[in-house]
């Protein structure tokens, strides 16, 4: 249960005000509405055969189970889901598909209902024209298969507006059938809407990341860098643009209150930095001291993290990718230097130098893209002032 609604700006401050919004909230009702269309469907299945193909109580009751269509409609997770990238434009006008999928599927659900009923009754109905041809050239009414698939066809023929043969045959079929193509009208112009928004907001960040990449590589072309060098400094930018997006200081998180801010940094390292068998038996006022001080550093592969005989005394944790360790005088070579020992997501190093104040001694060379939490020793002299 969360402790804020979100939808009125209000904060929930006991459990009565929690489950008071809950049982408030429309969607829970449509959905306790969807359970006893459930179970119609299990009764349904019990039942005896019937006659003649009429709908029984537990049918109609079934139908209930259309409530479920508001969590298509009306995703609760829509407004948190506006995240950028080629995959989620895809999942995106992907969910949209499915949308009108199942809003076809809706529509058909009600005609073969209304059409059955209208049947039972005695009076024309679009379900009496379908027919199948059996293997003997006789003629024979439709299964529920068929039914189906027609009314889908035509529901779906409906909804994009694309132009049909009038085959319903009463008033309320085609009264019932004038109301959902007012319906789909909007439906498929919220749709349209919501697949502009995807397009522009994804064409917002390609235009956005090449217009960074074309400024970046005039720069260095004027300062006359070497093409690798170049490539190097772009490789450098689309990983931090396109996969590295959670360092908490962009400029997008500036504007959170401290508490915001303290908040994710221990959602975001409190685990990474608990990796040190050193910190796990620490007060929690200084893991929150440690966490607030971390800043992230991105490396490209064949990177030195560390270089042997450097002077420095930061902490580092490998928060993605891989590093690997060598020893000796002379700097590694990329693929031909055999290491003694490897890093990755969770493992820290430079605990030595830290402590002790010596050199660094071994190379630390970044064999993938590898991005690592680094505490500064400002940080570690602060704790010794401050909890000595």
């Amino acid at each position: 249960l969360g402790r804020a609604d979100l939808a009125r700006g209000v904060e929930l401050v006991s459990v009565a005000d929690v489950l008071r919004s809950q049982v408030t909230s429309p969607g829970l009702w449509l959905d306790m509405l969807s359970l006893v269309g459930l179970v119609g469907e299990l009764l349904h299945f019990a039942e005896a055969p019937l006659v003649a193909g009429v709908p029984s109580t537990a049918q109609w009751l079934s139908l209930m189970q259309l409530g479920k269509l508001w969590r298509v409609t009306l995703p609760e997770a829509e407004a948190n889901s506006r995240e950028t990238g080629r995959l989620t434009f895809v999942v995106g006008a992907a969910g949209l598909l499915f949308s009108m999928a199942f809003f076809a599927h809706a529509y058909a659900c009600v005609l073969l209902a209304l059409g059955t009923q209208e049947r039972n009754w005695g009076r024309p109905s679009w379900t009496l024209d379908s027919v199948r041809f059996g293997s003997g050239g006789d003629s024979d009414r439709a299964g529920c298969a068929e039914l189906y698939v027609e009314a889908f066809y035509f529901a779906a023929l409906s909804l994009t507006s694309v132009g049909y043969s009038d085959f319903l045959k009463t008033p309320l079929e085609r009264g019932v059938n004038s109301f959902f193509l007012l319906i789909s009208a909007l439906y498929c112009a919220k749709v349209c809407a919501d697949l502009t928004w995807l397009t522009s907001t994804h064409h917002h960040w390609e235009a956005k990341q090449q217009a960074l990449q074309a400024q970046t590589w005039a720069s260095l072309q004027n300062m006359h860098v070497p093409k690798h060098l170049a490539e190097r400094v772009l490789a450098f930018q689309r990983y931090v643009a396109t996969v590295h997006r959670e360092d908490l200081s962009q400029p997008m998180f500036s504007a959170l209150s401290p508490n915001l801010i303290q908040e994710l940094r221990l959602y975001a390292y409190r685990k990474l930095v608990l990796q040190a068998v050193f910190l796990r038996e620490q007060p929690k006022e200084i893991i929150a001291l440690i966490v607030g001080a971390l800043t992230d550093q991105v490396y490209l592969p064949s990177d030195f993290i560390l270089r042997r005989g450097q002077k420095g005394r930061e902490l580092y944790f490998v928060r993605r990718g891989c590093a690997e360790v060598y020893i000796g005088s002379d700097p590694p070579s990329w693929g031909a230097s055999e290491p003694v020992a490897m890093y990755g997501v969770g493992n820290y190093f430079g605990e030595l130098a830290m402590l002790t104040g010596r050199p660094r001694a071994a190379w630390v060379m970044a064999t993938t893209y590898c991005v690592c939490s680094v505490l500064p020793y400002e940080a570690v002299e602060r704790l010794g002032r401050e909890h000595p």
